[in-house]
């Protein structure tokens, strides 16, 4: 039993456990110490409440403590049912463990692509132009432990970059990605206290770091890092760069360099992406050189934004939107009758009704609504529909929608189409519209 002066704490990772005799009940918080008091100072009414008195140490760092009241019961630790929850939550995480070679991107946050021909999810891989910082900061980190951050947007690449890097460098390391909510001080310890059960070293997988920097027990300290890094572990990170400012001025990210990748390509990225072969690769370079999309934004948020249509087409008491789903549906189909894009919300306000004849009893939202549902940011920068000028008013269908389109275009819309192409829509010698700007119907890109 550790005799502790009221007032000053011990507390560290191997603290061993103190308490004193007059009644105060611990409270752990998984890495620092609190306590409260239990027993009623002399002279309080019994009928009146028990006034509460906190203190915490917290980031398992010894440093005094000043105890205002009544010193009681002093705890040093985090409480033992915790601390037991806790070390199962990390037993798992390595339990799971993989070689980085062998690690399956979609489980680690890669986002899936249209599906290939055999059903694979996966594109290839395209190298970006910050491939060599990347790998120059995990070769860093795999020589002598520490942590690579790569930033960017939502869909900027920045997962399958990383995951990449890491697979070229250090394929043999053991990747361990342990859920939000994982105490890494607690994962710190365990990987320090076996080091022969790691093999070749170990990864720690924190895509979407920001959901580790928050809170008590699961949040990653500078002392936790410190003891990675003294491990010689590399923490592999990403973060959103809607979320780094947040963030910049912290202790902990001030003492690293991220690498951020930008969401549209470059133009070397986007040649190397249609020169590849792949048809999904080749789609999304048609769509990237407009340099409003990235080719991964558009793999990524291309299925998505297609499943989002596709199911908003049902009853509004059911949460459908199938207002929205016209809506939509009128822009793809005046872009695949040859009309040209951008659209005004007037002429979608239009052309919309024709499918939603006959559909009454889904109940349609009101225009406004659906448009607003339809425009929103869903990934990136992609919406079902994406802005043609600054002021709003101005809407064209996401490329992936009018990539993916099947079945007839309605004949009432085909003539709307036409009386929006300068001439009436006809050629010399032709006599019909034009042919539709957009690149050919790709079936395969969206599975039956």
């Amino acid at each position: 039993m550790l005799e502790a002066s009221p007032g000053t704490v011990a507390s560290g990772p191997h603290a061993p456990e103190a308490r004193r005799a007059d009644g105060m009940l611990p409270q752990g918080d998984g890495g620092g110490l609190t306590w409260r008091s239990a027993r009623r100072p002399a002279g309080r009414h019994p009928g009146r409440p028990l006034a509460e008195v906190r203190n915490r140490s917290a980031d398992t760092s010894a440093r005094t403590v000043l105890q205002a009241g009544t010193t009681g019961d002093v705890y040093v630790g985090a409480e033992p049912g915790r601390v037991r929850g806790a070390a199962h939550g990390v037993e798992a995480a390595l339990a799971t463990a993989v070689p980085v070679s062998l690690a399956d991107p979609r489980a680690l946050g890669v986002h899936p692509a249209p599906a290939a021909a055999d059903g694979s999810r996966l594109a290839p891989y395209v190298d970006r132009d910050r491939d060599g910082d990347i790998r120059r900061a995990v070769g860093a980190a795999d020589s002598g432990g520490g942590m690579v951050l790569v930033t960017g947007d939502s869909a900027a690449g920045k997962t399958r970059a990383l995951l990449h890097a890491l697979a070229a460098v250090a394929p043999r390391r053991l990747l361990v990605a342990p859920p939000r909510g994982t105490p890494l001080n607690v994962l710190a310890e365990r990987i320090a206290a076996s080091p022969g059960h790691c093999g070749p070293g170990v990864v720690v997988w924190l895509d979407g770091i920001d959901g580790f920097l928050d809170g008590d027990a699961a949040r990653l300290t500078g002392t936790a890092l410190d003891l990675f890094t003294r491990e010689r572990a590399v923490l592999a990170a990403t973060l959103r760069t809607e979320h780094l400012d947040a963030y910049r001025t912290t202790g902990l990210l001030r003492r690293l360099d991220p690498v951020t990748l930008e969401r549209p390509w470059s133009p070397g990225e986007v040649e190397r992406a249609a020169a590849h072969g792949d048809p999904r690769l080749a789609s999304a370079a048609r769509c990237a050189r407009r340099g409003v999309h990235g080719v991964a934004e558009y793999l990524a948020a291309g299925p998505f934004l297609h499943g989002l249509w596709r199911d908003a087409d049902r009853c509004s008491a059911n949460h459908g939107r199938p207002r929205g789903h016209a809506l939509v549906a009128a822009a793809v189909d005046l872009v695949r009758a040859g009309a040209p894009a951008p659209f005004s919300t007037a002429l979608l306000k239009r052309a919309h009704t024709v499918r939603l004849r006959g559909r009454e009893a889904l109940r349609p939202e009101g225009f406004a609504e659906a448009l607003a549902w339809a425009r929103r940011v869903r990934l990136g920068a992609s919406g079902l529909l994406v802005p043609g000028d600054l002021d709003g008013r101005l809407w064209r269908p996401h490329d992936y929608l009018v990539d993916t389109a099947e079945g007839a275009v309605p004949d009432e819309v085909r003539r709307t189409a036409q009386a929006q192409v300068p001439g009436g829509g006809r050629t010399p010698g032709r006599g019909s519209l034009r042919a539709p700007s957009h690149p050919p119907r790709l079936r395969w890109l969206w599975p039956a």
